[in-house]
Parts: structure tokens; sequence; C-alpha cells
């Protein structure tokens, strides 16, 4: 009866076992289990016993087992829970999973049994895996990590934070983390850790923290409370960043601001400035602790703000630099409510984590005003222009018609009564004749001046057949001078074919007039240059000195008399004229009794 008894409270003890009991005899045979493992293995208890324990393990293990089994059988002793190998289990759906056994002797009235407690430990061991990974993290940080307790006693230390201040762990963990705070940051423990105390979680706390040698390390803290099973706050993590580069960086970059000769203002995403320079302070006229945090559009005039914000809106949905000069001119708005023109260019800047943009903002009040007057004198010369034009084409034609008659009278007077009066008439005569003539040349030489630049109908001219033109029309004067006009390859280039007809008649013209002697010889070549095509027209006369080359491209400039050479004074200005008409240059290389070649580009 008492063995009864026994023997029950026994069984009442194994079912209310929190692991599974399994109890075999010196054969490997199971003999009693309880509904854990039940639970565990997912067989009923009636198909387990009798059978060895190896049906519990992965066939892949049994052979092994049965190894383990006889040697413990030959020394039976008790081997607590987590003592020797883990080993995997197998339910009855052939699923594997850990466990973890403890064996302790039994004996009974057949002989020595042994009672295994087997534990799944898959949980167990998914958290231990979790725990050594993240031992791995944090030891491979970079960012230094240390743990403390509710009293700031440090007790973990990883690697990083041995780099960063230079304790090691065995001479740091123990110690209160004061000791890492330069002597005006001690308050700041206790402030910390009361946070942490109330399980709160400080971000981002920036600060100054003290290096083993000394040094002052600009750190940014990520402070987070540790918690026990049950809840409650045992100690702290805190990790740290040393943000010392970022911090010469952002002073680099705010000498860098302050030199600027714009106006900078750094906006966040909403409108509101988060950065302002000093010369933003002198544009606008306000100090920059009342525009910090304030809407941009209070720095532009009411009725430009809604449509502002649309436009701030749109730019932050696809940021791009955006130069000055490009895009909405707008108004400021400075602080004593007076406005003034500016140009803005815009660039986007990321920082913290927050996309934010930077925009130079520069003044052009004064630059509008001398454009609007540019404009109002770009059209009063414009004005002035055309009344000049039509004033010498109105001059010159009404000029024309009296000459005519004058010069015909003049020229009957000397046919009729050529030496039939004295010498001295004779003499009046001709100077009548050839200032007349002179005079009809000069009308004829300002009405073509006049007229360069309203033929803008530019085409395609073939400079090679324009060329024989112009020879054809000199023919008179290349015969009497026996002279000699060769050239290179000329391109088609695009002009007005009458204006570029009268200046190679202009500068051939001259090259012949200025030739001493007879067997006067002009060549004309054309090259491709960065400029255009550049003509080139060389003859071999008489040269120019170089303190008249650019005097020659005046009208009325003459560097001889009448009676030397004749002319007006006006060909190589018109020349000059027509060149600029087709956006190019003209001048001229020579040496006195060198030749001179003309140069000109298209």
């Amino acid at each position: 009866t008492e063995r009864k008894k026994a023997e029950q409270r026994f069984r009442a003890l194994l079912e209310t076992a929190p692991d599974a009991m399994v109890i075999i005899d010196q054969t490997g045979q199971i003999r009693l289990v309880n509904a854990q493992t039940e639970r565990i293995f997912g067989c009923r208890r009636e198909e387990l016993i009798g059978q060895p324990v190896e049906v519990l393990i992965p066939e892949r293990l049994r052979s092994q087992h049965v190894g383990h089994r006889s040697g413990f059988f030959q020394a039976p002793k008790v081997r607590e829970m987590g003592a020797g190998l883990e080993l995997s289990g197998r339910r009855s759906d052939g699923s594997e999973f850990p466990i973890e056994i403890s064996l302790s002797p039994l004996e009974t009235e057949q002989g020595t049994w042994v009672t295994a407690a087997i534990r799944d430990i898959t949980q167990a061991k998914r958290e231990r895996d979790a725990a050594v990974r993240l031992a791995a993290i944090v030891e491979s940080s970079n960012d230094s990590i240390l743990g403390k307790d509710t009293q700031g006693r440090i007790t973990a230390w990883n690697k990083a934070a041995e780099a960063s201040y230079g304790y090691t762990g065995e001479e740091i963990i123990g110690q209160d983390v004061r000791v890492l705070f330069p002597p005006e940051k001690q308050h700041e423990e206790e402030q910390l850790l009361a946070r942490v105390r109330q399980g709160e979680q400080v971000q981002h706390f920036e600060t100054q923290r003290l290096a083993k040698d000394g040094r002052r390390i600009d750190m940014s803290l990520t402070i987070s409370p540790i918690r026990d099973a049950q809840g409650h706050v045992v100690g702290a993590s805190t990790i740290g960043r040393d943000i010392g580069e970022r911090k010469r960086a952002e002073q680099r970059f705010r000498a860098l601001l302050e030199t600027a000769p714009d106006a900078m203002v750094i906006i966040d995403r909403e409108g509101h400035i988060a950065l302002v320079n000093a010369q933003t302070e002198r544009l606008f006229g306000y100090p920059r602790e009342r525009l910090i945090g304030q809407p941009v559009e209070m720095l532009m005039p009411a009725s430009l703000r809604q449509r502002h914000a649309s436009h701030r809106q749109g730019y932050f949905h696809d940021p791009r630099v955006r130069p000055m000069g490009v895009g909405l001119e707008l108004m400021g708005l400075r602080s004593d409510g007076s406005e003034f023109a500016i140009e803005i260019s815009l660039s986007p800047m990321e920082s913290g984590g927050g996309e934010y943009a930077t925009a130079a903002v520069r003044d052009i009040s004064e630059r509008k005003a001398v454009e609007n007057r540019l404009a109002q004198y770009a059209e009063e010369l414009s004005r002035s222009n055309q009344e000049l034009r039509q004033f010498a084409y109105v001059a010159s034609h009404d000029l024309r018609a009296p000459l005519r008659g004058v010069v015909g009278f003049a020229q009957l007077l000397k046919k009729r009564y050529g030496g039939q009066l004295d010498g001295e008439a004779d003499e009046y005569l001709d100077y009548l004749v050839d200032s007349s003539m002179h005079m009809q040349a000069l009308i004829d030489g300002l009405l073509a001046f006049s007229k360069v630049g309203q033929d803008s109908g530019f085409a395609q001219v073939d400079c090679e057949r324009l060329l024989k033109q112009v020879e054809t029309q000199l023919r008179a004067a290349i015969e009497e001078r026996g002279a000699l006009v060769s050239h290179d390859p000329l391109p088609v280039v695009r002009g007005s074919e009458m204006e570029l007809n009268q200046l190679l008649q202009n500068l051939i013209g001259n090259g012949l007039k200025f030739q001493p002697g007879t067997q006067a010889k002009v060549h004309i070549s054309a090259r491709h240059t960065a400029e255009g095509w550049c003509f080139s027209v060389r003859d071999q006369g008489i040269g120019i000195a170089p303190e008249h080359r650019e005097r020659i491209f005046e009208i009325f400039q003459r560097l001889h008399s009448s009676e030397e050479y004749e002319g007006t004074g006006i060909g190589l200005a018109l020349c000059q004229k027509i060149v600029r008409h087709h956006g190019g240059r003209i001048w001229v290389e020579s040496e006195p009794g060198q030749g001179s070649t003309f140069f000109f580009t298209l």
C-alpha cells in the first residue's frame, strides 16, 4: 500500500513537470512518459511505451545516441540540464527541433533505470542566436555603444567606444559614466538618467565628451532604456556618433555662406527659413533671429506670396539646380515695406535626412534701372539713326538734281569758252568742273553709305561668281592699268549680294588705285576660321603707316590729297559698315612701300 501511494505521488509529480519526462530501462525501452512528452513530440503515450527511446531522435543521430546511452548506464550519475551535448528531437510528423536533456538514475525493483527530462529549446536557441548576432553587431558597429545601470555605472563597452574614447573595457567598465563628461557637462547625466528612468528614449542629443587623453569629441547620442523581463528600467544603452567632421564641415559651410556676395536663404520643405547670412540681413533689413523659422514668403510682396508658395511646392517635387537668371524674376520686400527687383538661383540640399533648398537672392534693381535706361537710349538711338539715314538719303538725293545742273553747265562753259578767255579764267573753269564732279562723287558715296543695312534679305552668295561681276564693273580700270586680279577658290556665303559687290569693288579698286606704275596686281583669298569666313584682299601698293591703320576706316578721312589720288574718303568707311552689317570685322596689315592686305570676316 505504501509503495502504491509513493508510485501515485511520483506519477502526479511527473505529470506536473514543465519538461517532457521520459523513463527508460537499461535496454533503452521507454517505460513511462508524461503529458508534456505527448505535447512536445506529438505522440500518444501508448504509442511510446515499450519503444526504444531512439524513436524520439532523428535517424541520423540514433546510432550515435545508442553509444551515449550505453556509456551512461555503465556509470550512471545525475547530469544537469545544459550539461553535455545539445540534441535534436523528432516529432511524429518527422519535423526536428533542438532539445536539451538532463539525466538522473532511478533505482527500481527491475534494476537501474534513467529519468530523462527533455526541454524544447527552440525559442531559447532563437533568443540566444539573436543575442549572439546582436553582440556581433554591437561589437562591429562604427558607433560607440556603451551600457550603464540606473546609477550611471558603465556595464558594457564595444570596440568603437574603445577607439573613440581610448579606454579599454577593463579600464572603464564599473566606472561612473561622468568620467567621460567635460566639467561643464557634468549636469547632463542626471537629466538624461531622469528621462531614461521614465522610459523615454533620448534621440540625437548633441554634446561633447572627453577622451582618455583629454581630447574633446563632438558627439550625437541616442540613449535608450534597458528593461528587464517585467518591463522595469534597469539601465540604458548609449549609441554615440562622432560628429566632429560634420561640425567642422558645418562651420566651413557657414563661413562660406557669410562671405557670399548674395543674400543666401536656406528653407525647408515647408518653406520655413532655416538659415540666412549677413547679406540677407543687409538686403532685407531684418536681423536673422526675426527670420529663422518664418515662412520665406515674408520676404516678398503680399501680391506674390500665394503664387510663390505653389512655385516652391513644385520645386520640391522636382528639386534641381536652377542658375541665376533662369526662371521667374521676383520682387523682394524689405522690412520697411519698400519693394525691389530680385533674381534667384536655387540649389537642392540634404541635411540630417531632411530636404532643403538654398536660394541665392540678388538685388537687381540697379541693373534693372540701367537696362531701362539702355533700352531708352537704344530706342532714342534707333530713332536718331533712322532720322539720320533719312536725312542723308533725302539730302543726297535732293542735292543730286541741282548738282547735275552745276556740273553740266560747268562742262558746257569749259567746252564752249575754254581757250577763249585768259589763262586765269580757264583755270577757274577747271576748278569749277573738278569741284562739282568731286561733290557729285561725295553725294553718291553718302547715298550709298546711308543705304547700307537696309537690305536685310540675306541669301546664299557665290563669291566666285560675284568676283566676276566686280571684274566686269572694273574692266576699264583693270585694262587701263594692265592689272591682274587673281584669286584662290572662294566660298558660298550668306549675305547681301549688292553690299558684298560694293565691298569687293571698293577694296579691289583701292588696290589698283594705290599701286604706282603699270601691271598692278590684286589677289583675293578666303579661309574658314572660328569667326567664320575670313577674306583677304592683297595688293602691292604704296602701303599704309601703322599709325593710320584705324583712321582710314573713318568717314571722310584721307591720307592723300585729291591731286595725288582721287577719292572721297567714304570708300573704306562704307566697307566697314557693310562688314559690320554682316556681323564681321575689317582690318588692314601693311607697311609703307610693302603693299597692303585688307582682311574682313563674314
